[in-house]
């Protein structure tokens, strides 16, 4: 299921969506074709819920201050994605519901976007670069 979940964060980026934490979004739902995202407001944070065809919930996703990323990717990102050559869009973690973390970040350079994966132990994996 994590795959899937990553594949649709994926397609969401690709589309040009957004999950920044000033979104004002109170119910928002959308068929992920094999799961369903709800999104809400809670406490003034947008939050996202994907459960699977039958209801049961997988992951939840909320945005994230970049400084509270792992040591290690916050070291490996200011090396290769410094600003002011890119910028950042997006900073969210997203909890899976075996136990495990994946936080995911974009930044813009100029019309390129990056979507990068990032685990708990603070290894960067690219994703998506598109533009």
């Amino acid at each position: 299921m994590k795959n899937f979940i990553i594949a649709a964060l994926v397609t969401i980026f690709i589309t040009g969506s957004s999950f920044a934490a000033n979104a004002t979004i109170n119910n928002d739902s959308q068929d992920l074709s094999d799961f369903q995202k709800i999104s809400q407001l809670i406490d003034g944070q947008k939050t996202q819920f994907f459960y699977t065809s039958g209801g049961e919930l997988i992951a939840s996703s909320k945005a994230l201050a970049y400084d509270k990323l792992p040591k290690a990717a916050l070291t490996y990102l200011a090396n290769n994605y410094a600003y002011p050559i890119y910028s950042l869009e997006d900073c969210m973690v997203v909890n899976y519901t075996q136990n495990d973390t994946d936080y995911f970040v974009s930044f813009n350079k100029g019309k390129e976007k990056v979507f990068l994966q990032i685990d708990v132990r603070g290894n960067v994996i690219e994703l998506v670069r598109k533009g």
